[in-house]
C-alpha cells in the first residue's frame, strides 16, 4: 500500500514538473513571436514623444516670439521661470550643436 502511494506521489509530481517545463518553453515561444511587435511599438512611442516635445517647444517658442514682439516681458514668476528655462534649453541645444 505504501509503495503505491508513493508511486502515485512520484507520478503527481513528474506530471506537474512536465507541466511546468511546457509552461516555461510557451512563455518563451511566445515572448520570441511578439518581441518584433513589442519593440515597433516601443519606436512608435518614442517617435511619438519625439513629436510631443517638438509641438511644445515650438508652442514655447511661438510664445516667447509673440512676447518679444510685444514688447510684453514676462512679469510673472512663472513668466520669468518659462523664459529662463527657455533660454537654458536654447542655449545647451546650441552648445551641443
Amino acid at each position: 500500500m505504501a509503495l503505491e502511494g508513493f508511486k502515485l506521489a512520484l507520478l503527481g509530481m513528474g506530471m506537474v514538473f512536465l507541466f511546468l517545463i511546457l509552461l516555461v518553453y510557451s512563455i518563451k515561444l511566445s515572448s520570441m513571436l511578439l518581441a518584433p511587435l513589442t519593440l515597433r511599438e516601443l519606436k512608435q512611442k518614442k517617435k511619438d514623444e519625439k513629436e510631443e516635445a517638438k509641438r511644445r517647444e515650438q508652442e514655447m517658442l511661438r510664445k516667447r516670439q509673440q512676447a518679444a514682439q510685444g514688447g510684453a516681458a514676462p512679469t510673472t514668476s512663472y513668466g520669468k521661470l518659462v523664459a529662463v528655462i527657455s533660454a537654458a534649453i536654447s542655449r545647451f541645444k546650441n552648445d551641443s550643436k
